[in-house]
C-alpha cells in the first residue's frame, strides 16, 4: 500500500509527464508540418524513415506514463487513463495521415525500389498491427469508421510496396553466439527451476533476468531465454522501450545483452511486462550489485 504521501508524489510525477508529453506533442506536430512533398521514391522512403521514429520516440513516453499510472487513487487513474486513449489516437492519426502522401508516391511510382524496402515495409505492417492493437484494447476501446478505412488505407499502400519490393539474398540466420556471462547462481535472488514450454514454442514462463553495475541493469540472454521472442510476438517493443526509457531501435540489443538500461527503470520494465505478459508467466530475476 502506498502511503497519501507517496501516492502524491506519484501523481505529481504523472502530472508533470503528461505536461512534457503535451510539449512533444507540440514538436512532433512541428515536425509533421515541416514535411515536404517529396519529388521521388528515395525522397520519400527517407522522409518516411525520419518522421517514423519521432512518434515512436512519443508512444514510448506514453507507455510509460500508462505504466505508471496504476499506481494513482481510481479517480485520477481514470482522469490520466481518459487523457491517455485520447493522445494515443491523436498520435496515431497523425502519423498515418503524415505519411500517406510518402508512401502513396511509392506505391504508385514505376521507379525500382531499393533492396531495404521489404524490410521497412514488413516492419511497418507489424507496427499496424500494434497500433491497431493498443486502439483497440482499452476499456470500451474500438477503432472509429474513420480511423479503421484509414488503417486500411495505408495497409493497403504498403502492401502495394510489399508486392513490387525486391527479396533480400539469403544469408545464414544462425545466431552469433551471445558473449554476456550467465548469472551465478548464488547470486540470484530468485530462480525456480525451467518449465516445459507451452503450445508452438511459446514458454510458460518468461523471466528478465538482469545483473546490476552500479546504475546500469544488463540482461542475462541466457536466462532470459525466451524473452525477446515473446516481445515481438505480442508486439510489444514500443511500449517496453518506453517502459525502459530508451528509444524502440534499442530494444533488440539491450535484450541480447549487448546494451544496458538505467536500473531507474528496472521497477517500470519489470511491471510493463507482469501486466502483458500475465502474473503467472514472469519472474523478475536480479543479480547482487557488482
Amino acid at each position: 500500500m502506498h502511503s497519501s504521501k507517496g501516492l502524491k508524489a506519484i501523481e505529481q510525477r504523472t502530472l508533470k509527464s503528461l505536461d512534457q508529453l503535451h510539449g512533444n506533442l507540440a514538436a512532433i506536430e512541428r515536425r509533421c508540418a515541416a514535411v515536404k512533398p517529396p519529388r521521388t521514391v528515395g525522397e520519400a522512403m527517407v522522409e518516411f524513415k525520419r518522421v517514423w521514429p519521432v512518434f515512436e520516440e512519443g508512444l514510448s513516453f506514453l507507455a510509460v506514463i500508462e505504466t505508471n499510472m496504476h499506481s494513482l487513487e481510481e479517480q485520477r487513474q481514470r482522469e490520466v487513463e481518459v487523457q491517455l486513449v485520447t493522445l494515443r489516437r491523436y498520435l496515431s492519426r497523425l502519423h498515418l495521415t503524415t505519411v500517406d502522401p510518402l508512401l502513396r508516391l511509392v506505391a504508385d511510382s514505376k521507379e525500382p525500389l531499393a533492396l531495404g524496402t521489404r524490410h521497412v515495409m514488413e516492419r511497418w505492417m507489424a507496427y499496424l498491427d500494434q497500433v491497431e492493437g493498443q486502439l483497440s484494447g482499452g476499456k470500451g476501446a474500438s477503432l472509429s469508421e474513420a480511423e479503421h478505412h484509414l488503417m486500411e488505407h495505408i495497409r493497403g499502400l504498403a502492401h502495394l510496396i510489399l508486392d513490387r519490393a525486391p527479396d533480400l539474398p539469403e544469408f545464414s540466420t544462425r545466431e552469433p553466439a551471445q558473449t554476456v556471462e550467465a548469472l551465478p547462481a548464488a547470486t540470484a535472488r530468485r530462480l525456480a527451476p525451467m518449465r516445459d514450454q507451452g503450445v508452438a514454442g511459446v514458454p510458460n514462463i518468461v523471466r528478465l533476468a538482469v545483473k546490476i553495475q552500479g546504475l546500469r541493469a544488463y540482461i542475462d540472454p541466457t536466462l532470459s531465454a525466451g524473452l525477446a521472442a515473446e516481445v515481438r510476438r505480442l508486439g510489444l517493443t514500443v511500449g517496453l522501450a518506453g517502459a525502459m526509457g530508451i528509444q524502440p531501435s534499442n530494444v533488440v540489443m539491450v535484450l541480447n545483452g549487448k546494451d544496458p538500461f538505467s536500473t531507474d527503470h528496472l521497477q517500470a520494465t519489470s511491471d510493463f511486462l507482469r501486466k502483458n505478459l500475465g502474473e503467472s508467466r514472469f519472474e523478475l530475476i536480479e543479480a547482487g550489485a557488482l
